[in-house]
């Protein structure tokens, strides 16, 4: 079987659908990139969630974006953000014993 990775072609589109499904089940989200830093620091109460942006900077060459929602939720839940596929791309993963590589050809059309 082949194995395939989704890349979002359309970042704001993608995230006005997520906010949009948050907010139909009065949900909060936050946005960002991680921050990697060595640095401890605590965050007021309020802004907990600024803590989900941060990572050591050994893992700086994975250049995160990341979605932190507001809920009660141990585990996981399901987001229903109905059909992408109009603003993603499915690109096959070319694996062997020792490496994982993706071919991204992409063209802008002008």
């Amino acid at each position: 079987t082949e194995e395939y990775v989704l890349l979002i072609i359309e970042r704001s589109e993608f995230q006005k659908r997520v906010d949009r499904a948050l907010s139909h089940l009065e949900l909060q989200g936050y946005w960002g990139n991680v921050v990697y830093t060595d640095e401890k620091k605590v965050f007021p109460l309020d802004q907990m969630y600024r803590v989900a942006f941060r990572k050591q900077t050994a893992f700086s060459y994975q250049h995160e974006c990341r979605l932190v929602v507001d809920s009660h939720v141990d585990d996981h839940f399901d987001l229903n953000i109905g059909n992408i596929s109009d603003i993603c791309v499915q690109i096959p993963i070319i694996s062997s014993k020792n490496e994982i590589a993706i071919d991204i050809q992409y063209k802008v059309n002008n």
